[in-house]
């Protein structure tokens, strides 16, 4: 236990140390200005946020009049164990197989089952950070409207804290059994990144399978449903206990009896430090072994190298060249740029294909022929705010590391190293781009009666999510060029550890509030369709161009200042 609390609070201290942050916001002046830019950033999202808080509680109030609070709940866990399949890979790849710290510590006096299992705490606490801005609201607000008696409250928030732990293990089992079936694979990289798509894909496509047993289809279950719901609050909790027992502890710990909220407290309790304990163990017997082994023996020979004769380009194609390379050859700046663009489309196959049923065509058909125009505004919202979720021009400079001296030191005009570095976000963002509304168009192909019209919508709304976007890659292109993390020891820290990444999340989803307020309470009542796009188009394209000529204006400047 000793040894394990030295290294957590070693790792604490290097991922989440608030001496640290202290002492560069005292000495740092830069670091000030781009805390006070993100706090800035995160007034503006605040809109966003009380948006989300209302629609939750909507749906409780709805749900509280048809008698369906436990389902309200079971939709929290969902939501939980989806941003943990969607999210704790990419951290347990990112921690455990591209940070250098387990290199060092390997042979260190140190059981490896300790200084896993804190790496593992780690994720686990970011994990939980983001589940008390988006899962926390879901369970205070049951608790407020149940009206909750002190003990549930306390039963509650264990719960809620505890909630990450088992599903977190699982996606570590997963992720590690993966990572050392590929180990000596020819193009392991590549492979890894399929394979983690196609975990990511099954498990989504599980949980919507049980998401969809798990609700009556037929109008005869329906009415024993509601019956069922009059005479047993927790019916939906007890379902969804057959696929995920945890969730009857729950249940006991919010709707049960104070000795019965204490046992399935402790039961929960429990459970959870049993599953650690196992993880530990499979963590020491085969991810070390896996590790050491795929950093002794190299899988593949390399080629020699062979110098080859290169077509004269330009030179921001060339920047834009060697920066996507740079992407592709590093796993973890891959996974963590690449696997948003693949990741949402495979979630939205899952979703279309779990879409079946008669009933549910006939609804969705009139829901589109109602609000199309309002759809395809939100689509183009969605694809715009999207920009902000791939982290490429947010760390066009940071990735570069210790070796920015190089490209800082070449006779490269501002204009060529904007361009470039723009280049490839760009692309990448119209290749998500095409792949979103080519899907969208095959889905609304089985609910629209007039496809050529639904494809003239989506060439639009392609070609001005596109032009939004501008904009944003500007700005976090901007804010990486003045404050970029240069002293970086292993790439997980370029990205995953930048603070330039939030910011640029900062920036989408307060750019994407203020086109969505300005939609729906100035233009959507005074203004037609083709307007408002026009607006839209003309805007984006404006406030890129001056955003550019800010950006270039002080570029070189910007340049030789980095530090």
């Amino acid at each position: 236990m000793k040894e394990f609390m030295l290294t957590f609070k070693l790792l604490l201290k290097q991922n989440l140390s608030l001496g640290y942050f202290k002492e560069r916001i005292k000495f740092d002046k830069k670091f000030r200005n781009m805390l006070l830019a993100m706090i800035f950033v995160l007034i503006l999202c605040l809109p966003s946020y009380i948006l989300l808080i209302n629609t939750v509680i909507n749906i409780f109030e709805t749900f509280q009049t048809l008698y369906l609070e436990s389902l309200f709940i079971v939709m929290a866990i969902f939501l939980s164990i989806f941003l943990i399949i969607f999210f704790g890979m990419f951290q347990i790849i990112a921690y455990f197989y591209f940070s250098s710290d387990v290199k060092l510590m390997t042979p260190l006096p140190i059981n490896p089952k300790y200084y896993l299992i804190s790496k593992f705490f780690i994720i686990y606490l970011w994990e939980l950070i983001l589940s008390l801005f988006v899962i926390l609201p879901f369970f205070i607000v049951y608790g407020v409207y149940q009206q909750l008696f002190i003990y549930q409250w306390v039963g509650l928030a264990i719960c809620f804290l505890l909630i990450p732990v088992i599903p977190l293990i699982i996606i570590g089992v997963l992720t590690v059994l993966l990572m050392n079936i590929t180990n000596f694979v020819k193009n392991k990289d590549a492979i890894r990144m399929i394979g983690y798509i196609i975990m990511i894909g099954g498990l989504l496509l599980f949980q919507m399978y049980i998401y969809r047993n798990f609700l009556p289809q037929s109008p005869e279950e329906q009415v024993n449903v509601f019956e069922k719901l009059i005479n047993n609050s927790s019916y939906f909790l007890d379902r969804f206990s057959v696929y995920y027992p945890i969730t009857k502890l729950i249940d006991y710990a919010l709707n049960g009896t104070a000795l019965e909220a204490f046992l399935g407290v402790f039961i929960f309790i429990l459970v959870s430090v049993i599953f650690l304990y196992l993880f530990s163990l499979f963590l020491e017997r085969v991810f070390v072994k896996g590790y050491l082994k795929e950093h002794a023996n190299p899988a593949i020979k390399k080629k020699k190298y062979q110098p080859k004769t290169y077509k004269k380009r330009s030179v921001s194609v060339a920047i834009a060249r060697i920066d996507f390379i740079t992407l592709l050859k590093v796993p973890i700046y891959a996974f963590n740029t690449f696997g948003v663009i693949l990741i949402l489309p495979v979630m939205f196959i899952i979703m279309s294909i779990s879409v079946g049923g008669n009933e549910t065509t006939e609804m969705l058909t009139s829901f589109y022929k109602n609000y199309k125009i309002d759809l395809w505004l939100a689509i183009i919202l969605f694809l715009t705010v999207t920009a902000s979720m791939i982290p490429i021009a947010a760390t066009s400079f940071s990735r570069e590391g210790k070796t920015n001296w190089i490209m800082r030191t070449l006779p490269i005009s501002s204009k060529d190293h904007i361009k470039g570095r723009l280049l490839t976000p760009v692309i990448t963002l119209l290749v998500f781009n095409v792949i979103m509304i080519t899907l969208t168009l095959i889905f609304l192909s089985k609910i629209s009666n007039n496809i050529s019209e639904d494809f003239i919508y989506g060439a639009i709304s392609l070609i001005i999510s596109l032009v939004l976007s501008l904009p944003i890659l500007i700005i976090n292109l901007y804010v990486d060029l003045k404050k970029p993390l240069l002293n970086w020891e292993n790439p997980q820290q370029a990205v995953k550890q930048n603070l330039n990444v939030l910011i640029s999340l900062g920036v989408g989803f307060a750019y994407g509030t203020i086109l969505f307020l300005s939609y729906n309470f100035v233009f959507k009542r005074f203004l037609p369709y083709q307007a408002i796009l026009i607006i839209y188009f003309v805007s984006g394209f404006v406030l890129a161009y001056y955003l550019y000529r800010f950006i270039k204006k002080d570029f070189y400047l910007n340049l030789i200042d980095m530090e």
